[in-house]
């Protein structure tokens, strides 16, 4: 990043610096994604058979056999690193992230009490860049990390930085392209740019296109809840048009912050634009926002753009929950606005009210901000403890939602086990879990919720039947998503499920008494 220069004791006391506003926030992003090293996502099962494939003597057709790896090749070899060491690599990935966004702090004139606030602003990035640790996206971070050093080397203007930057990024993701624009700066690190991807995708290009094309419409269908659903999409499969969409909204966005000498803002609004329209409302596409605000904010006073971020990456579980969408759009729609108003240069700088404070409340605040990234960091709930289980999803939840549903169902409607337990969301499990929701998953209003897909009300009702008896080694309190709020609810139904095993037996056998 051009790092802290200076003779003597100057360029120590930078280093110090450096040191101190990024470690705390990376030592407790990798211990979050540590402490969720016996935990497995169904995307971290994906890209290990990716990653099978990818290096195998078949390892071109990777993108035509494994589809749903919407990752690129370093990504997916990433995998292969045991599991709890990947967590550890991917959630170390932010250090070299937070030193590239500090870099704006660390020249003189700079007060203690910006850093200081700009160091609080990053714990607001533990849960969401731990996340990418627990949930298998070292794809993300990998792009995230080559967005730092695409930024970075604008602002020391080192062209090799760029090249450099955009390598990691595509390797990580082929939905980089969107940093295209910032490769504008210098002709010779574009070519040279575009010639490193030709080189590194070209293979998999030219052994099958159509299987390249169709990975690159995404794999996410339109749900209740995410933009394109109020806009009047149906839900299901989304249009051909939103991935070139997309596309287009990230080259204009960073392409005029880029023009405007704000590369940073236009990035952060054309990715807040672009998950605005994004088919899946999943916290997952917010957690970039959150990383890249910090650049944003390391040149203001108060982070306003990191604040509005991760308020909308927080209002995006909601909708998971099977709350509104409308708190998560508005966010979004804030940030947009935001960085609009950064990149017309008309932003203000809250200067006047910052300084209006007295510096013995800021420490408080700071504090009391700190301590809530912390308690976020070590006590919150799992974005998979909360999420919602539907078709697609697969791994060891989906196991235990079909042997649940299997065993609760065939009890009270006489009929044995339907749904092949083989932790794959299909049509056969969407048809049992609505069977199931049809007798027992209703809702403390009294109306049913039929719709085959598992969140947390009927998440609550097979945690209190304890899943039908599935095997222990599951721990599937940890894998299918549940709400204590609904606990007297699924006790209420389950009144049903025990009527209806004493009255016919499990597997239906009629008994007296």
């Amino acid at each position: 990043m051009g790092g802290p220069t200076g003779g003597g004791g100057e360029g120590r006391a930078r280093w110090r610096h450096a040191w101190l506003l990024v470690v705390p926030t990376s030592s407790l992003v990798v211990a979050d994604a540590w402490r969720w090293r016996w935990f497995t996502h169904p995307d971290v099962a994906i890209a290990q058979r990716a990653a099978d494939i990818l290096l195998s003597t078949d390892g071109l057709h990777v993108y035509a056999r494994a589809p749903l790896a919407q990752m690129g090749p370093l990504a997916i070899a990433l995998i292969k690193v045991p599991h709890a060491a990947y967590n550890v690599v991917v959630a170390a990935l932010v250090l070299p992230f937070l030193f590239m966004a500090a870099r704006p702090l660390l020249v003189d004139g700079v007060s203690a009490a910006r850093r200081t606030t700009w160091m609080v602003a990053t714990a607001l990035l533990i849960a969401p860049w731990a996340q990418l640790a627990w949930k298998g996206h070292a794809d993300d971070a990998l792009v995230l990390v080559g967005a730092a050093g695409m930024l970075t080397g604008l602002a020391i203007k080192r062209p090799r930085w760029l090249v450099v930057g955009w390598v990691v990024a595509v390797a990580g993701k082929p939905t980089a392209l969107a940093l295209a624009p910032l490769l504008l700066a210098y002709p010779s690190s574009l070519w040279v740019s575009l010639a490193l991807t030709a080189a590194m995708w070209g293979p998999f290009l030219s052994v099958d296109l159509r299987a390249m094309m169709r990975a690159g419409q995404g794999v996410m269908a339109v749900v209740p809840g995410d933009g394109l659903a109020y806009l009047g999409v149906a839900h299901g499969r989304p249009p051909a048009w939103v991935r070139p969409l997309q596309l287009l909204i990230s080259w204009v966005g960073t392409g005029i912050g880029h023009l405007r000498a704000r590369p940073a803002a236009g990035l952060l609004g054309a990715l807040a634009a672009r998950a605005v329209i994004e088919p899946n409302p999943a916290p997952a596409y917010s957690i970039a926002l959150v990383a890249i605000a910090l650049f944003v904010d390391a040149g203001r006073r108060v982070p306003v753009a990191t604040a509005i971020a991760a308020v909308g990456f927080w209002t995006s579980q909601l909708v998971l929950d099977g709350q509104s969408g409308m708190p998560r759009l508005a966010f979004l729609l804030a940030l947009v606005l935001w960085c609009a108003w950064i990149v017309s240069g008309k932003a203000l700088d809250v200067a006047g009210l910052w300084s209006a404070v007295p510096r013995l409340r800021i420490v408080r605040a700071a504090a009391a901000l700190a301590a809530a990234g912390v308690w976020v960091a070590t006590f919150a709930v799992p974005a998979e403890a909360s999420a919602v289980l539907q078709r697609g999803s697969v791994g060891i939840g989906v196991r235990c939602v079909q042997w649940g549903v299997n065993h609760l169902s065939g009890a009270a409607l006489m009929f044995g086990p339907q749904t092949p337990v083989d932790g794959q969301y299909g049509p056969a499990t969407a048809g049992g879990v609505e069977q199931f929701q049809a007798i027992y998953a209703t809702a403390e209003t009294g109306s049913k919720t039929v719709d085959g897909r598992v969140g947390p009300l009927t998440g609550t009702v097979l945690l209190e039947a304890d899943f039908g008896g599935a095997p222990a080694a599951w721990h599937c309190a940890d894998h299918v998503p549940h709400d204590p709020r609904f606990r007297r609810a699924a006790q209420r139904n389950l009144v049903v499920i025990r009527h209806e095993i004493a009255v016919t037996g499990p597997g239906g056998v009629v008994t007296t008494g």
